[in-house]
């Protein structure tokens, strides 16, 4: 199964860890902040998950009312996952269970056109409609409890406490709108703290879309971009850069992006004619030990783990091999992850593909163990891997 659109969608060599100024957007103060120097040259093989994280599976349910179209977000919270493609949001139990959905999808007053993004705090979900610039607060018996309308054409979200929701508006400049994130409390709906100007020149063509913006670990909450280089850490009040990613001279110039482009294709044209730059923050997330980053090089996604010790040992890697799977690999490029809070990430596979992989690689008894692990069938939800950086 190959990848629909690149940008649904790391380091290795040594990892230098410095003082150096890092330009949030085109604000005129400059602030300190970690550069992380990323040798782009070390080839991204393979690694057996364990290795670098531990592993566990969910097998989702599948049924008549359970069929789930593209998986648009996840989110792992205590124990819980919840799930959304465009009409509903579900929530399971570790074991598999379906405990819950949200299904509200049409034109009334409560309701939403399609799930663009959506949070949850356990008992509630705010939902992301997109096209109808509304988010809907439900509980879990299927109740809109609220509605906040915003003259925003809206991307992302994130819930980082019981009052403030953060929203991303990328590049868009309609409606007089001026900034690309935007601090809204929802304790009266107002937007009180609005970060990161838009850059006019970029606003005539770079609209892109990532699901991994925001990542929490612990006190800090970090902000990331497709085509942005720098690692923000975000507050109620402030979105200061906390990590500067340098792909030894690979990062896209300023000068690029200043061209005069008529849409978003040409300028992907123009990049992978190049084929020189690594790019595409898709993937940010820190443990205790080390920072894990994704991003693209040479069309291909690679992830790479940075230990904060300097005397660690860089890891590259572009395929997973899934242990609980009889090393079933999977292949970055290929897939859509989707990182979660404090150091985990979350990937659907395919079990026709797993299958597939099992007839031509195992011998008919390990097949059949396979197929009895992912409790296979025609027409199966997607198995999730669930994955925590060690």
């Amino acid at each position: 199964m190959t990848r629909k659109n690149l940008l649904r969608k790391a380091l290795s060599g040594l990892l230098i860890l410095t003082l150096a100024g890092c330009h949030p957007g085109k604000e005129k103060t400059q602030e300190k902040c970690q550069t992380l120097q990323i040798e782009t040259e070390t080839a991204a093989g393979s690694i057996r998950l364990s290795e670098v994280a531990n592993g566990s599976l969910v097998v989702l349910p599948t049924s008549d009312s359970l069929l789930l179209s593209e998986i648009n977000q996840i989110h792992l919270k205590k124990d819980f996952l919840y799930v959304a493609d465009p009409s509903a949001v579900y929530k399971f139990s570790l074991s598999g269970e379906c405990l819950g959905a949200i299904h509200r999808q049409g034109t009334g007053p409560e309701e939403y056109a399609n799930v663009s993004d959506f949070q949850t705090d356990g008992e509630h979900v705010w939902v992301l409609s997109r096209n109808t610039q509304c988010i809907n607060s439900y509980s879990w018996d299927n109740s809109c409890t609220s509605r906040i309308n915003l003259d925003l054409w809206m991307e992302n979200i994130c819930l980082t406490d019981s009052n403030t929701l953060y929203i991303y508006t990328g590049n868009d400049m309609s409606k007089d709108n001026r900034f690309q994130l935007h601090a809204l409390s929802l304790s009266d709906s107002s937007s009180k703290h609005h970060f990161l100007p838009v850059d006019k020149a970029k606003a005539q063509y770079l609209f892109v879309k990532s699901k991994n913006i925001f990542q929490q670990n612990g006190s800090h909450t970090y902000f990331t971009q497709l085509f942005n280089d720098t690692v923000y850490n975000l507050n109620a009040a402030a979105c200061t850069p906390a990590f500067a990613l340098d792909f030894s001279g690979k990062n896209i110039p300023s000068s690029f992006y200043n061209q005069p482009y008529e849409h978003i294709m040409e300028f992907f044209e123009k990049l992978h004619q190049e084929d020189r730059f690594a790019y595409g923050t898709d993937c940010f997330l820190e443990t205790d030990k080390n920072y894990w980053a994704g991003y693209f090089y040479k069309k291909q996604y690679r992830m790479s783990i940075l230990p904060k010790s300097a005397d660690g040992k860089q890891i590259c890697f572009g395929t997973l091999l899934v242990d609980q799977l009889y090393d079933y690999p999977v292949n970055l490029t290929d897939v859509t992850l989707f990182v979660q809070d404090n150091g985990q990430i979350v990937l659907p596979l395919q079990p026709d593909d797993i299958m597939e992989y099992g007839r031509t690689h195992l011998s008919p008894s390990q097949q059949q163990e396979l197929a009895d692990k992912l409790h296979y069938t025609d027409d199966q939800n997607p198995v999730l891997l669930l994955i925590r950086a060690i």
